[in-house]
């Protein structure tokens, strides 16, 4: 009788419980604009279509979206930086976890990638 019950429930298990939960959702950028994501996307059309036809005129096209979109990103990181620095004047906590991630990066908060 018990190997019956815990056959059923096995099968109930194996017909209604999904075996994992598809957790796939981006994470949102606190940083990044809705105007540098639209770039963003608009760039990897113009990749794609690219790629589907390997022209040169469509190559030019992607280097531009592709240079709109290294701009916008700059930009969006130095606002947050900037705001970050203004918030941080009135927030130790938030400082010292910037202080701390920042060391644990060996790259210094301030200086800008080139």
């Amino acid at each position: 009788m018990w190997d019956k019950f815990v056959h059923v429930i096995r099968d109930c298990v194996r017909a209604h419980v999904p075996l994992y939960k598809n957790n796939m959702h981006k994470k949102k950028s606190k940083w990044m604009s809705t105007e540098t994501k639209r770039l963003l996307r608009k760039r990897n059309k113009a990749w794609s279509a690219y790629l589907k036809s390997r022209c040169t005129k469509l190559y030019k096209t992607y280097k531009m979206e592709r240079n709109e979109v290294v701009t916008s990103i700059g930009k969006d990181k130095t606002q947050y930086q900037k705001k970050l620095v203004k918030h941080m004047k009135c927030n130790r906590k938030m400082f010292y976890s910037i202080v701390m991630f920042e060391a644990s990066n060996k790259r210094c908060f301030c200086q800008q990638s080139s």
